[in-house]
């Protein structure tokens, strides 16, 4: 209990969002067939977007022109480390 009489409320662990997207380019030659990329955020939502575009910008990927994509997305979460107080 705190002054007030509440009960603090308990920590809650909190969560990032990983999303890797493996991508299949099959008019891609060599080693660009297969790329990967990832995104971390705080939802799905924003991590699927920064994996989408960390895709996109990979070297073999980047500039290229292609009409046809084959993506697999994997979700999942990445505990966030919580800052320690220290008292004086």
């Amino acid at each position: 209990m705190n002054i007030s009489g509440v009960p603090p409320k308990p920590n809650k662990q909190k969560y990032l969002k990983v999303v890797m997207v493996d991508a299949f380019f099959p008019e891609f030659k060599g080693g660009a067939i297969k790329q990967r990329g990832k995104g971390v955020a705080s939802t799905v939502r924003a991590a699927a977007a920064r994996a989408m575009g960390d895709l996109l910008k990979q070297p073999k990927v980047k500039g290229k022109r292609f009409s046809t994509i084959q993506i697999t997305m994997s979700i999942g979460q990445q505990a966030v480390a919580e800052e320690v107080e220290r008292g004086n």
